[in-house]
């Protein structure tokens, strides 16, 4: 009757992949539930019954992640296996999780022509996670100059990926200038790292929101994109660098963030 409902055969992947659908049902038949009791309670403006359902979600989904690592160890010979890894993580962001699976797969896997590229994209992707080395990278600011990521070493750095079409970007600058004004005497700074396309509404953003630390954008034919190299696939998104260049925090927003710089900067008392 429905997509969802239909079975596939054919091959031993469409079998796998068949087996992968069928346990990871329940999620989906769930979704369609939370979804319709969530539209509600936001029309509603219903925030008890919102945190609720935000804490189920966040049960389903673990549960869900479960039930799919259960089928990736049982299904090491697969390509469906391989398929699910490479879509379930953010390798920037995760490369130290990916490495030990991908290394369990067998070795027909890892030697087909998909386990080929995926090996080839783990051994070039940097590492972005907590304690490894901040890639650098260069960008033009809102002046047409080329500033480099490390010429900010020697103090600590939340580098800010945001643009100015994303709501909640332009309402957790509020929260960023709080703190840029607290800390910008004791060796903070902040960068900004727009994915905007239009020139004249990122600076228009830049000037509205009154961000008075660097600003630096992808745009004009970057040689590195820095939000692909930092594995951003969601915003507002950033990254606490400490003087040397090692990240020491990921998407630390709001009160979190004032937190993580008191600790920092009392400890350095």
């Amino acid at each position: 009757k429905t997509l969802r409902g239909a079975k596939l055969s054919g091959t031993p992947s469409n079998d796998d992949l068949q087996v992968y659908t069928d346990s990871t049902r329940f999620y989906r038949d769930w979704l369609d539930g939370y979804r319709q009791r969530f539209g509600e309670a936001y029309r509603n403006r219903d925030s008890k019954t919102l945190d609720s359902l935000n804490k189920e979600n966040a049960l389903m989904a673990k549960k869900l992640k479960g039930t799919e690592k259960n089928f990736f160890d049982s299904h090491l010979e697969s390509l469906v296996a391989l398929d699910w890894l490479a879509r379930s993580y953010n390798i920037a962001r995760e490369k130290s999780m990916i490495d030990p699976l991908f290394a369990m797969l067998d070795e027909k896997v890892k030697n087909s022509i998909l386990g080929q590229k995926y090996k080839a994209l783990l051994e070039k992707t940097v590492s972005v996670e907590i304690g490894s080395f901040a890639p650098d990278f260069v960008a033009k600011n809102v002046q047409g100059k080329d500033l480099a990521l490390s010429s900010f070493r020697g103090q600590y750095v939340l580098l800010d990926f945001w643009a100015s079409w994303c709501g909640p970007c332009r309402r957790e600058n509020v929260n960023v200038l709080k703190v840029y004004e607290r800390f910008k005497d004791k060796g903070f700074t902040v960068v900004g790292y727009s994915l905007d396309n239009s020139e004249k509404a990122w600076i228009g953003a830049v000037e509205k929101d009154g961000m008075p630390w660097e600003q630096l954008s992808g745009m004009h034919g970057v040689k590195i994109d820095a939000s692909k190299l930092y594995g951003v696939t969601a915003i507002p998104s950033n990254f606490l660098l400490d003087p040397e260049g090692k990240i020491v925090g990921i998407d630390l927003r709001g009160e979190r963030l004032e937190r993580t710089l008191e600790r920092i900067f009392e400890g350095e008392k």
